[in-house]
């Protein structure tokens, strides 16, 4: 028994160790995902927009927006909730990234959004700026298996 626990310790250790994503991979993956934020977020989105998200994302994953306490993990209903906001008329989303920091196989952002959008359950439109700060983690092949958000209160225009 004790000999065969040596063996298997010994054949896991001279497994091949999957090597964690470089900074530079983090980096352009952390702004690759601003993007395609920005992107889905405009007067002009088109499916294409919203499935290249999608694609962003490992088959397992974990989507958290803490501030609404919505989780998500499952990809078909991820992507029923971007169609569904498709129906807002968004005149305007800018997305810049203010900080950056990366760990193993994890990237912190900070952003600020400022936006112009008139939600379709909702009589009027709303201008917004916010501070967000996300947490992504990767898997090996770079698609992002957790996501956290954590949204500051929105300075609103127009009050």
């Amino acid at each position: 028994m004790r000999c065969a626990l040596i063996i298997s310790l010994l054949l896991a250790a001279s497994l091949p160790v999957k090597a964690d994503l470089a900074a530079g991979q983090l980096e352009q993956l952390a702004r690759g995902f601003l993007q395609a934020k920005q992107a889905k977020q405009q007067p002009n989105t088109q499916l294409t927009d919203i499935e290249h998200f999608i694609s962003l994302f490992a088959d397992e994953f974990t989507d958290e927006h803490v501030k609404f306490n919505v989780v998500v993990s499952d990809k078909a209903e991820l992507r029923k909730g971007l169609l569904h906001k498709m129906q807002d008329k968004v005149s305007f989303c800018t997305v810049e990234m203010t900080d950056l920091m990366l760990g193993r196989n994890v990237a912190f952002v900070k952003y600020r959004e400022h936006a112009k959008v008139h939600p379709s359950h909702m009589s009027e439109p709303v201008e917004y700026t916010t501070d967000v700060l996300l947490s992504m983690e990767f898997n090996q092949a770079g698609q992002i298996t957790r996501l956290r958000r954590f949204h500051s209160l929105p300075e609103q225009k127009g009050e």
